[in-house]
Protein backbone atom coordinates (compact mmCIF):
# COMPACT_ATOMS: atom_id res chain seq x y z
CA UNK A 1 0.00 0.00 0.00
CA UNK A 2 3.04 2.36 0.99
CA UNK A 3 4.40 1.40 -2.39
CA UNK A 4 1.19 2.43 -4.27
CA UNK A 5 0.37 5.91 -2.46
CA UNK A 6 4.10 6.58 -3.11
CA UNK A 7 3.57 5.89 -7.20
CA UNK A 8 0.62 7.79 -7.22
CA UNK A 9 2.23 11.27 -5.28
CA UNK A 10 4.89 10.71 -8.30
CA UNK A 11 2.55 10.68 -11.43
CA UNK A 12 0.57 13.45 -9.53
CA UNK A 13 3.68 15.54 -9.24
CA UNK A 14 4.79 14.96 -12.69
CA UNK A 15 1.23 15.76 -13.71
CA UNK A 16 0.98 18.78 -11.53
CA UNK A 17 4.63 19.89 -13.11
CA UNK A 18 3.91 19.37 -16.73
CA UNK A 19 0.70 21.88 -16.00
CA UNK A 20 2.25 24.36 -14.49
CA UNK A 21 5.18 23.56 -16.70
CA UNK A 22 2.35 23.87 -20.15
CA UNK A 23 0.83 26.51 -18.62
CA UNK A 24 4.42 28.74 -17.92
CA UNK A 25 5.10 27.75 -21.82
CA UNK A 26 1.51 29.42 -22.97
CA UNK A 27 1.78 32.69 -20.86
CA UNK A 28 5.49 33.55 -20.59
CA UNK A 29 5.66 33.52 -24.42
CA UNK A 30 3.27 35.71 -26.14
CA UNK A 31 2.85 34.92 -29.74
CA UNK A 32 4.03 37.94 -31.79
CA UNK A 33 2.03 38.28 -35.54
CA UNK A 34 2.53 40.66 -38.08
CA UNK A 35 -1.08 40.98 -40.34
CA UNK A 36 -0.63 43.61 -43.00
CA UNK A 37 -3.98 45.44 -44.70
CA UNK A 38 -3.45 45.51 -48.58
CA UNK A 39 -5.03 46.94 -51.68
CA UNK A 40 -7.95 45.33 -52.95
CA UNK A 41 -9.41 44.78 -49.46
CA UNK A 42 -6.98 41.83 -48.33
CA UNK A 43 -4.98 40.82 -44.77
CA UNK A 44 -1.77 39.79 -46.17
CA UNK A 45 -2.06 36.82 -43.12
CA UNK A 46 -5.32 35.25 -42.95
CA UNK A 47 -4.88 32.62 -40.61
CA UNK A 48 -2.52 31.70 -37.81
CA UNK A 49 -2.70 29.73 -34.69
CA UNK A 50 -2.70 30.38 -31.04
CA UNK A 51 -3.22 28.20 -27.88
CA UNK A 52 -5.98 28.53 -25.56
CA UNK A 53 -5.04 30.66 -22.81
CA UNK A 54 -1.77 32.64 -24.99
CA UNK A 55 -1.02 35.77 -24.97
CA UNK A 56 -1.02 37.48 -28.12
CA UNK A 57 0.43 40.99 -29.68
CA UNK A 58 -0.83 41.78 -33.01
CA UNK A 59 1.04 44.17 -34.99
CA UNK A 60 -1.35 45.24 -37.26
CA UNK A 61 -0.07 47.88 -40.42
CA UNK A 62 -2.19 49.26 -43.06
CA UNK A 63 0.06 49.74 -46.49
CA UNK A 64 -2.83 50.30 -48.63
CA UNK A 65 -4.48 54.06 -49.81
CA UNK A 66 -7.23 53.63 -47.53
CA UNK A 67 -8.24 53.39 -44.21
CA UNK A 68 -8.64 49.77 -42.51
CA UNK A 69 -9.38 48.46 -38.84
CA UNK A 70 -9.14 44.91 -37.91
CA UNK A 71 -12.11 43.29 -35.17
CA UNK A 72 -12.05 40.06 -33.62
CA UNK A 73 -15.56 38.56 -33.16
CA UNK A 74 -17.25 35.37 -31.22
CA UNK A 75 -16.90 32.47 -33.46
CA UNK A 76 -19.41 32.34 -36.52
CA UNK A 77 -20.45 36.12 -35.96
CA UNK A 78 -18.09 37.96 -38.17
CA UNK A 79 -20.89 38.38 -41.19
CA UNK A 80 -23.13 39.63 -38.26
CA UNK A 81 -20.52 42.18 -36.56
CA UNK A 82 -19.69 43.64 -40.54
CA UNK A 83 -23.35 44.22 -41.07
CA UNK A 84 -23.71 46.13 -37.47
CA UNK A 85 -21.10 48.22 -38.46
CA UNK A 86 -22.31 49.33 -41.58
CA UNK A 87 -25.72 50.71 -39.52
CA UNK A 88 -23.60 53.10 -37.32
CA UNK A 89 -24.49 56.52 -39.56
CA UNK A 90 -23.22 59.45 -37.84
CA UNK A 91 -21.58 57.74 -35.03
CA UNK A 92 -19.15 54.75 -37.42
CA UNK A 93 -15.88 57.03 -37.11
CA UNK A 94 -16.12 58.12 -33.14
CA UNK A 95 -16.68 54.20 -32.64
CA UNK A 96 -13.26 53.39 -35.49
CA UNK A 97 -16.42 51.42 -37.09
CA UNK A 98 -16.45 48.92 -34.36
CA UNK A 99 -20.39 48.45 -33.20
CA UNK A 100 -21.39 48.05 -29.71
CA UNK A 101 -22.33 44.40 -29.36
CA UNK A 102 -20.86 41.45 -27.05
CA UNK A 103 -20.23 39.54 -30.18
CA UNK A 104 -16.68 41.91 -30.59
CA UNK A 105 -14.26 40.37 -28.67
CA UNK A 106 -10.83 43.08 -29.39
CA UNK A 107 -10.42 46.02 -32.32
CA UNK A 108 -7.73 47.99 -33.36
CA UNK A 109 -9.16 51.42 -34.50
CA UNK A 110 -9.01 52.85 -38.09
CA UNK A 111 -5.57 52.89 -39.23
CA UNK A 112 -5.17 55.37 -41.98
CA UNK A 113 -2.63 54.83 -44.69
CA UNK A 114 0.66 54.16 -43.38
CA UNK A 115 -0.36 53.78 -39.77
CA UNK A 116 0.50 50.89 -37.19
CA UNK A 117 -1.46 49.42 -34.11
CA UNK A 118 -0.19 46.62 -32.00
CA UNK A 119 -3.55 44.95 -30.33
CA UNK A 120 -2.44 43.04 -27.64
CA UNK A 121 -4.69 40.57 -25.74
CA UNK A 122 -5.51 36.74 -24.26
CA UNK A 123 -6.31 34.02 -26.59
CA UNK A 124 -9.84 32.35 -25.31
CA UNK A 125 -9.50 29.27 -23.48
CA UNK A 126 -11.94 28.08 -25.50
CA UNK A 127 -10.94 25.74 -28.53
CA UNK A 128 -12.44 27.36 -31.86
CA UNK A 129 -12.14 29.16 -34.96
CA UNK A 130 -12.20 33.57 -33.96
CA UNK A 131 -12.93 35.21 -36.73
CA UNK A 132 -11.60 38.85 -37.45
CA UNK A 133 -12.49 41.14 -40.20
CA UNK A 134 -12.20 44.93 -41.30
CA UNK A 135 -15.59 46.51 -40.62
CA UNK A 136 -14.57 49.59 -42.33
CA UNK A 137 -17.19 51.01 -45.05
CA UNK A 138 -18.16 47.61 -46.00
CA UNK A 139 -15.07 46.24 -46.26
CA UNK A 140 -16.13 42.82 -44.09
CA UNK A 141 -17.52 40.70 -46.87
CA UNK A 142 -14.75 40.27 -48.60
CA UNK A 143 -11.59 41.49 -46.08
CA UNK A 144 -11.17 38.64 -42.98
CA UNK A 145 -9.11 35.94 -41.58
CA UNK A 146 -9.51 33.84 -38.55
CA UNK A 147 -7.42 32.67 -35.60
CA UNK A 148 -7.59 28.77 -34.95
CA UNK A 149 -7.17 28.41 -30.84
CA UNK A 150 -6.34 24.96 -30.11
CA UNK A 151 -7.62 23.56 -33.79
CA UNK A 152 -5.44 22.41 -36.29
CA UNK A 153 -5.71 24.59 -39.78
CA UNK A 154 -7.38 22.95 -42.61
CA UNK A 155 -5.43 23.08 -46.05
CA UNK A 156 -6.04 26.62 -47.05
CA UNK A 157 -8.03 25.47 -50.33
CA UNK A 158 -10.75 23.93 -48.50
CA UNK A 159 -10.47 26.22 -45.44
CA UNK A 160 -13.67 28.49 -45.54
CA UNK A 161 -13.06 30.74 -42.57
CA UNK A 162 -10.56 32.76 -44.93
CA UNK A 163 -11.41 34.80 -48.34
CA UNK A 164 -11.88 33.04 -51.51
CA UNK A 165 -9.20 34.97 -52.76
CA UNK A 166 -6.97 33.29 -50.43
CA UNK A 167 -7.65 29.91 -50.92
CA UNK A 168 -6.94 30.06 -54.85
CA UNK A 169 -3.64 31.69 -54.00
CA UNK A 170 -4.05 35.53 -54.00
CA UNK A 171 -2.84 36.30 -51.34
CA UNK A 172 -0.52 39.52 -51.08
CA UNK A 173 3.43 39.46 -51.56
CA UNK A 174 5.32 40.36 -48.82
CA UNK A 175 7.65 42.30 -50.12
CA UNK A 176 4.75 44.86 -51.36
CA UNK A 177 4.53 46.14 -47.45
CA UNK A 178 5.51 49.55 -46.11
CA UNK A 179 6.99 50.57 -42.98
CA UNK A 180 4.52 52.70 -40.66
CA UNK A 181 3.83 56.70 -40.41
CA UNK A 182 6.43 57.74 -37.38
CA UNK A 183 9.38 55.24 -38.30
CA UNK A 184 12.02 57.33 -36.82
CA UNK A 185 13.02 56.59 -33.43
CA UNK A 186 15.05 58.67 -30.81
CA UNK A 187 13.36 61.73 -32.45
CA UNK A 188 15.00 64.91 -31.77
CA UNK A 189 14.32 68.30 -32.40
CA UNK A 190 15.98 71.98 -32.19
CA UNK A 191 14.12 75.37 -32.94
CA UNK A 192 15.86 78.38 -34.51
CA UNK A 193 14.45 82.16 -34.89
CA UNK A 194 16.02 84.27 -37.21
CA UNK A 195 15.95 85.55 -40.80
CA UNK A 196 18.17 83.91 -43.66
CA UNK A 197 18.06 82.98 -47.73
CA UNK A 198 19.68 80.28 -47.58
CA UNK A 199 20.30 77.51 -44.64
CA UNK A 200 22.52 78.31 -41.98
CA UNK A 201 25.32 76.44 -40.39
CA UNK A 202 22.61 75.59 -37.56
CA UNK A 203 25.89 73.96 -35.74
CA UNK A 204 26.76 77.71 -35.06
CA UNK A 205 23.67 78.95 -33.70
CA UNK A 206 21.74 78.51 -30.18
CA UNK A 207 18.09 76.90 -30.24
CA UNK A 208 15.36 78.57 -28.64
CA UNK A 209 13.50 75.50 -28.30
CA UNK A 210 14.47 71.71 -28.28
CA UNK A 211 12.95 68.47 -27.36
CA UNK A 212 11.48 64.89 -28.33
CA UNK A 213 8.72 63.51 -30.35
CA UNK A 214 7.15 60.36 -29.65
CA UNK A 215 5.09 60.63 -33.07
CA UNK A 216 8.43 60.12 -35.21
CA UNK A 217 7.46 62.17 -38.09
CA UNK A 218 9.26 65.53 -38.65
CA UNK A 219 6.72 68.12 -38.05
CA UNK A 220 7.10 72.07 -38.68
CA UNK A 221 4.63 72.74 -36.25
CA UNK A 222 7.57 72.19 -33.56
CA UNK A 223 8.28 75.97 -34.17
CA UNK A 224 6.02 78.08 -32.65
CA UNK A 225 6.36 81.00 -34.98
CA UNK A 226 5.41 80.94 -38.86
CA UNK A 227 7.98 83.03 -39.87
CA UNK A 228 11.78 83.57 -39.64
CA UNK A 229 12.47 80.14 -37.80
CA UNK A 230 14.57 77.29 -38.70
CA UNK A 231 14.66 73.59 -37.26
CA UNK A 232 16.61 70.58 -37.12
CA UNK A 233 15.39 67.05 -37.05
CA UNK A 234 17.15 63.74 -36.36
CA UNK A 235 16.10 60.05 -35.64
CA UNK A 236 16.78 56.72 -36.75
CA UNK A 237 15.25 54.70 -39.49
CA UNK A 238 15.51 50.95 -39.04
CA UNK A 239 15.55 49.54 -42.66
CA UNK A 240 15.11 46.07 -43.23
CA UNK A 241 16.36 45.27 -46.60
CA UNK A 242 19.90 46.76 -47.64
CA UNK A 243 19.40 48.07 -51.33
CA UNK A 244 18.99 51.22 -52.61
CA UNK A 245 16.23 53.79 -52.07
CA UNK A 246 14.78 57.15 -52.76
CA UNK A 247 13.77 59.91 -51.02
CA UNK A 248 11.28 62.75 -51.95
CA UNK A 249 12.00 65.97 -50.14
CA UNK A 250 9.35 68.87 -50.58
CA UNK A 251 9.57 72.56 -48.93
CA UNK A 252 8.59 76.17 -48.78
CA UNK A 253 11.17 77.14 -48.22
CA UNK A 254 14.53 75.68 -48.33
CA UNK A 255 15.46 72.40 -46.71
CA UNK A 256 18.26 69.46 -47.01
CA UNK A 257 18.20 65.68 -46.00
CA UNK A 258 21.03 63.87 -44.83
CA UNK A 259 21.61 60.81 -44.04
CA UNK A 260 24.21 58.88 -42.05
CA UNK A 261 25.64 62.61 -42.30
CA UNK A 262 25.76 62.68 -45.90
CA UNK A 263 23.37 65.19 -48.17
CA UNK A 264 20.76 63.28 -50.13
CA UNK A 265 18.33 65.87 -51.24
CA UNK A 266 19.59 69.41 -51.49
CA UNK A 267 16.23 72.21 -51.90
CA UNK A 268 17.97 75.12 -50.47
CA UNK A 269 16.77 78.87 -51.07
CA UNK A 270 14.04 81.16 -50.88
CA UNK A 271 10.95 79.68 -52.82
CA UNK A 272 7.29 78.40 -53.37
CA UNK A 273 6.66 74.66 -52.56
CA UNK A 274 9.45 72.68 -54.77
CA UNK A 275 10.09 69.18 -54.54
CA UNK A 276 13.37 67.38 -54.81
CA UNK A 277 14.45 63.65 -55.08
CA UNK A 278 17.40 61.49 -54.17
CA UNK A 279 18.68 58.25 -54.11
CA UNK A 280 21.35 56.43 -51.74
CA UNK A 281 22.22 52.94 -51.10
CA UNK A 282 21.48 52.01 -47.40
CA UNK A 283 22.83 48.57 -45.23
CA UNK A 284 20.21 47.00 -43.23
CA UNK A 285 20.28 48.20 -39.45
CA UNK A 286 19.91 51.40 -37.62
CA UNK A 287 20.86 54.63 -40.07
CA UNK A 288 21.16 58.23 -38.84
CA UNK A 289 18.08 60.94 -40.47
CA UNK A 290 18.55 64.84 -40.25
CA UNK A 291 16.02 67.17 -41.19
CA UNK A 292 17.31 70.95 -42.18
CA UNK A 293 14.65 73.75 -42.90
CA UNK A 294 14.42 77.03 -42.52
CA UNK A 295 11.26 79.34 -43.65
CA UNK A 296 11.59 83.17 -43.82
CA UNK A 297 7.73 84.17 -44.99
CA UNK A 298 4.71 83.36 -46.92
CA UNK A 299 4.21 79.87 -47.98
CA UNK A 300 5.05 76.95 -45.47
CA UNK A 301 5.38 73.54 -46.33
CA UNK A 302 7.52 70.18 -45.61
CA UNK A 303 7.08 66.95 -46.76
CA UNK A 304 9.84 64.19 -46.96
CA UNK A 305 8.57 60.67 -48.15
CA UNK A 306 10.65 57.39 -48.82
CA UNK A 307 9.95 54.56 -51.25
CA UNK A 308 12.76 51.61 -51.36
CA UNK A 309 13.08 47.44 -51.15
CA UNK A 310 10.29 46.50 -48.60
CA UNK A 311 8.92 50.29 -48.82
CA UNK A 312 5.68 51.04 -51.08
CA UNK A 313 5.69 54.62 -49.58
CA UNK A 314 6.65 55.98 -45.81
CA UNK A 315 6.15 59.15 -44.79
CA UNK A 316 8.74 60.88 -43.00
CA UNK A 317 7.86 64.44 -42.67
CA UNK A 318 4.95 66.38 -42.52
CA UNK A 319 3.62 69.91 -41.79
CA UNK A 320 0.51 70.98 -39.60
CA UNK A 321 0.83 74.80 -38.78
CA UNK A 322 -1.95 75.96 -36.85
CA UNK A 323 -5.30 76.37 -39.37
CA UNK A 324 -5.87 80.16 -38.28
CA UNK A 325 -2.35 80.92 -39.72
CA UNK A 326 -2.75 84.08 -42.01
CA UNK A 327 -0.44 82.63 -44.56
CA UNK A 328 -1.89 81.12 -47.64
CA UNK A 329 -3.00 77.03 -47.36
CA UNK A 330 -0.86 74.59 -49.06
CA UNK A 331 -1.41 71.00 -49.55
CA UNK A 332 0.68 69.06 -46.78
CA UNK A 333 1.90 65.29 -46.35
CA UNK A 334 1.75 63.26 -49.46
CA UNK A 335 -0.65 64.65 -51.97
CA UNK A 336 -2.11 62.73 -54.48
CA UNK A 337 -1.83 63.47 -58.11
CA UNK A 338 -3.85 62.09 -61.33
CA UNK A 339 -1.42 60.71 -63.42
CA UNK A 340 -0.61 58.94 -67.11
CA UNK A 341 -3.88 61.22 -68.38
CA UNK A 342 -6.52 58.90 -66.23
CA UNK A 343 -8.42 59.80 -63.16
CA UNK A 344 -7.47 58.44 -59.68
CA UNK A 345 -9.92 57.65 -56.70
CA UNK A 346 -9.57 58.24 -52.85
CA UNK A 347 -11.83 56.58 -50.42
CA UNK A 348 -11.14 57.84 -46.71
CA UNK A 349 -12.30 60.72 -44.38
CA UNK A 350 -13.77 63.61 -46.56
CA UNK A 351 -14.46 66.75 -44.93
CA UNK A 352 -17.80 67.75 -46.14
CA UNK A 353 -18.97 64.55 -46.67
CA UNK A 354 -20.26 61.61 -44.94
CA UNK A 355 -17.56 58.84 -43.88
CA UNK A 356 -18.89 57.52 -47.10
CA UNK A 357 -17.47 59.96 -49.50
CA UNK A 358 -15.41 58.70 -52.55
CA UNK A 359 -13.26 61.46 -54.14
CA UNK A 360 -12.57 61.25 -57.53
CA UNK A 361 -9.58 63.60 -59.19
CA UNK A 362 -9.32 64.23 -62.98
CA UNK A 363 -6.59 65.29 -65.00
CA UNK A 364 -7.88 68.89 -65.99
CA UNK A 365 -7.58 69.61 -61.95
CA UNK A 366 -11.60 69.27 -61.68
CA UNK A 367 -12.65 66.96 -59.04
CA UNK A 368 -15.74 65.91 -57.32
CA UNK A 369 -16.77 63.91 -53.56
CA UNK A 370 -19.68 61.24 -54.26
CA UNK A 371 -21.44 60.58 -51.20
CA UNK A 372 -21.97 56.83 -50.77
CA UNK A 373 -24.57 57.77 -47.79
CA UNK A 374 -27.13 60.40 -49.89
CA UNK A 375 -26.15 59.02 -53.23
CA UNK A 376 -25.19 62.38 -54.53
CA UNK A 377 -22.02 64.76 -55.61
CA UNK A 378 -21.02 66.43 -51.76
CA UNK A 379 -18.71 68.52 -53.29
CA UNK A 380 -16.87 69.87 -56.90
CA UNK A 381 -14.25 71.52 -56.44
CA UNK A 382 -11.40 73.17 -59.70
CA UNK A 383 -7.60 72.97 -58.49
CA UNK A 384 -4.89 70.12 -56.42
CA UNK A 385 -7.26 66.76 -56.14
CA UNK A 386 -5.79 65.76 -52.06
Amino acid sequence: NILKKHRLLNSLETLLASFFLSTFIVWGQPLEIEVRAKAGLQFNKVRFEAKPGQKVVLDVYNDDQMAHNLVFTKEGKRQAVANLALTLGEEAEAKNWVPDTDDVLWATPVLKPGENHKLKFTAPNKSGVYPYVCTFIGHGFVMYGAMYVGKDMPEIAKDLNVPELARTGGVPKEEEAIVAKGALKNFRYRVYEGGWDKLPDFEKLKPVKTGEAKSGIADTNFSKKRDNFGIVMEGELEIKKKGKYTFNLGSDDGSRLLINGVPVVVNDGIHGVVRKSGSTNLNAGVNLVRIEYFEKGGGEHLSLDMSGPGIKKLQLARNTAPKNSQKNPYPTGNPIIPENNEAVMYRNFIEGASPRGIGVGYPEKVNLCFDANTMQIAILWHGTFI
